[in-house]
């Protein structure tokens, strides 16, 4: 299986692993999308070194090989700006899991997210993928609007309660097909 470089480039920007280099400022872009752990059910699990925490021990799936993640950043202009969590075959062989895509809040609504996950659809696919699957929780509408407006339209499961409330949370998995031929 063909991984992604460390290093890959959009138009703006540019995506390389995430380094010792790098780690305090992507920290800072975690911390400035924390509401999102909010509408996750999530808010007690914040840590201000989760980033330097997944870089020492990355978050694998089951029966996950570390040499098939990647923690990338994403970098404007040498600036950190937004942080990429990524397992190569996932669920299945032929699909990337995007475990965790932030772009920090003073960024956001600027293209950067649109311009980030269109450039990996276009690299993953040439690697030869035919998917992309990622989670996103049911309290996130602005989330779900991305995802979907870029073609992530499958819903692949669901998980969490089954009856809505304030302190009740559910999720979906989404599914985009890259049509490899």
């Amino acid at each position: 299986m063909q991984l992604l470089p460390y290093i890959w480039t959009s138009t703006q920007l540019v995506i390389q692993d995430l380094s010792i280099d790098t780690i305090t400022a992507t920290q800072e872009v975690y911390d400035s999308c924390r509401y999102l752990l909010d509408w996750e059910g999530r808010a007690k699990e914040y840590s201000p070194t989760f980033i330097s925490q997944i870089y020492q021990t990355p978050e694998l799936p089951p029966n996950g090989i570390l040499s098939n993640a990647r923690l990338q950043t994403v970098l404007f202009k040498n600036k950190p700006i937004g942080f990429l969590e990524l397992y190569h075959g996932y669920p299945s062989p032929n699909t990337l899991w995007i475990g965790t895509f932030l772009i920090h809040k003073d960024f956001q609504q600027q293209g950067f997210g649109i311009e980030v996950i269109s450039q990996l659809c276009i690299e993953v696919q040439k690697l030869g993928f035919q998917y992309i699957e990622l989670g996103v929780a049911l309290k996130n509408w602005p989330g779900i609007r991305f995802w979907t407006k870029l073609g992530f339209d499958r819903i692949k499961r669901h998980w969490g309660h089954k009856v809505y409330s304030s302190d009740n949370f559910a999720g979906i998995v989404l599914e985009k097909s890259l049509n490899v031929k």
